[in-house]
Formats: C-alpha cells, sequence, structure tokens
C-alpha cells in the first residue's frame, strides 16, 4: 500500500491551554472528530494534542509520518524575546523529545527565527541532533526574508540539503504581519538556492467585498492574487514546492478539489509539485484518500491532492524519498 509522509504539522506548546476564542471555538467543533478526549483536553491540553495526534499516525491506512515542527519566539535584532505565543511556540527541543519517544511516527523540523544572533549556531546544534528540514513563521515574527543579513543562513541551510517551509498567505489564527505573508518573501530563499516549501499556496486572504460568497469558492477565478504568482514559480524554480495545508480554514483548502485538475490548466502544471497536505475534516474520507481512519489526527492530516498517481507523492520534501 503506498504511503504518504505528512509535510505540514504543528507541534503546540506544551502550555497550551486553548483559551484563546480561536481555540475554544476550533476544538468544540473538531476536537472529538480529531479523536481528542474533550475531558482530558480541559485537564491536560499538551498530552491531550499529542497522544490524539501519534495515535492518528499509527491508526493511519496511509500516512506513515509527519514532518513536525514548533514556532520560534519573536525577538529583536540582538535577540531580546519580543513575544512568545502560548499555542503555537512550541521550541525545537519539544520537536526533538517529542521525536525521541516516537520515533516511527515523527520526522523532527527545526525552527529558528534568524534574527538570532546565534540563529547559526543553534542551526548547526538541531541539524546534529537529528532535524531533517526548517519552518518559518515569519509573518509572526515581522521579518523580511529577503534581508541580505540571512543569506548566510540560507546557505548553511542549502549546504546542509535541509528544505525550509514559508509560510505564505494570509494568517488569522496568531497575530501576523500582512507585509511578510507574501509570496515575494521566497524570493531570496529561492535565489540562494535553498529547496523551499510554499505553506498554504498563498490563499487565505479575504476579498471580494462586494460578493463574500467568492472567498470560499473552489473556481480558481477567485483565489488570491499570490496563489497566481506561485503557480508562476513553481514552474521557473526546480528548488520550489509547495504545499496546500489548510489546519481548520476553508479559505485555504480550495485548491484540493476531489478530482484532478483540467489538463490544461495552470494547476495541472505544476500538480507534481503540490505536497496535497490539508485537513481531513474539510472533506469526507474516500478510500485510499491517505487520511487516518477517524478523519485524521489534530494537526493538518495529509490527503495527496493526485492521489491515483503515486509518482506524485512526496514531491514536496525530496530529501524524505531517502527514508527507510
Amino acid at each position: 500500500m503506498m504511503q504518504t509522509v505528512d509535510i505540514h504539522t504543528h507541534l503546540l506548546s506544551p502550555e497550551v491551554r486553548f483559551e484563546r476564542l480561536f481555540d475554544r471555538v476550533a476544538m468544540r467543533l473538531f476536537g472529538k472528530g480529531l479523536g481528542i478526549d474533550p475531558a482530558r483536553l480541559a485537564r491536560d491540553p499538551y498530552g491531550a494534542y499529542t497522544s490524539a495526534l501519534i495515535d492518528s499516525v499509527r491508526g493511519s491506512r496511509q500516512v506513515r509520518r509527519v514532518c513536525l515542527f514548533g514556532v520560534d519566539a519573536r525577538v529583536d535584532g540582538r535577540g531580546r524575546e519580543l513575544h512568545r505565543d502560548p499555542t503555537v511556540c512550541a521550541a525545537t527541543d519539544d520537536v526533538l523529545a517529542l521525536h525521541r519517544r516516537h520515533g516511527d511516527c515523527i520526522i523532527p523540523f527545526l525552527s529558528v527565527n534568524p534574527l538570532r544572533p546565534d540563529a547559526l549556531d543553534r542551526l548547526d546544534e538541531y541539524i546534529g541532533r537529528g532535524c531533517r528540514g526548517a519552518k518559518f513563521l515569519q509573518n509572526y515574527w515581522g521579518v523580511d526574508l529577503n534581508d541580505e543579513r540571512f543569506i548566510p543562513y540560507y546557505e548553511r541551510l542549502r549546504e546542509a540539503a535541509i528544505s525550509l517551509i514559508i509560510h505564505i498567505g494570509s494568517e488569522y489564527s496568531i497575530d501576523s504581519f500582512a507585509a511578510q505573508e507574501r509570496v515575494e518573501m521566497l524570493d531570496l530563499p529561492l535565489a540562494t538556492g535553498v529547496t523551499c516549501v510554499a505553506a498554504h499556496m498563498g490563499l487565505g486572504r479575504v476579498g471580494h467585498r462586494l460578493h463574500p460568497w467568492r472567498n470560499l469558492s473552489r473556481d480558481p477565478r477567485w483565489f488570491d492574487r499570490d496563489y497566481y504568482r506561485l503557480l508562476e514559480l513553481l514552474e521557473s524554480h526546480d528548488n520550489l514546492y509547495a504545499d496546500i495545508s489548510a489546519i481548520l480554514a476553508p479559505l485555504r483548502a480550495r485548491p484540493a478539489p476531489p478530482q484532478r485538475p483540467a489538463p490544461g490548466s495552470p494547476q495541472a502544471a505544476v500538480r507534481d509539485r503540490l505536497s496535497g497536505a490539508f485537513h481531513s475534516a474539510l472533506q469526507p474520507l474516500r478510500p485510499g484518500s491517505g487520511a487516518a481512519p477517524r478523519g485524521g489526527g489534530p494537526g493538518q492530516s495529509v490527503r495527496s491532492l493526485h492521489r491515483r498517481d503515486p509518482r506524485l507523492l512526496s514531491r514536496a520534501e525530496p530529501g524524505l524519498r531517502q527514508l527507510p
């Protein structure tokens, strides 16, 4: 049976309490379907979350492992911590600790804010401890990824063959700087030769104020501008891939129809560069879809956008092809 690696799964902070309105609504609507016991969630949020995540992977018919990452804190140019989101900001040490206990399910990714003065040392440490990829949430950090001060950071990732997942698209579940959500954040990492994965396909922005229903339409005519710019970049850059991870946001799940893209469409031209990760709660389970039997895990459960063609799986993370 074909096996799938989930390219985009968040580890939440060990201090998570699900007290934000977004968290409470999401857990009320989706917690049971994600295999999370509500009573334990109230008593031990982090334990309930991580247990459900591991159980969903081990119980999955097709998802073999998840690429798991936290998010570093927001810091200033001297490395002084400015903000640490109590839900999203899990440390790379937390990821590695969970990997030590569940190495059969987890591929550890690091998250290091490039503004940290010791960022390169941290990269070397985490890569040496087994991290296979990296995650940027630069829109939360307020960091312009085209700042040339970060070139040594990108060179280190390139030299170590570490792929970089970069958030592209609007964000509503965490404080976010709109200027750092745009597809242009890919420019310098790509030019430096880093293998990049553009998360969320540049989607999520609320527009069409006179026709608000178009924000949920799967008609590509109404997709965000950055979505089409990203399609162009996917065609022109061999070191760029994308995922369609959606968390609980239908705005991001729109490019994941149950059928293949129409022949000759821009989506069809780059379909082998999409990792196809999106939340299983947004679409009914189908045989061979790659979701967990009960509807997936609490992170971002994988389905292949082009589930009938095994050649298209794992293209979002070439280095994972060598996994045993």
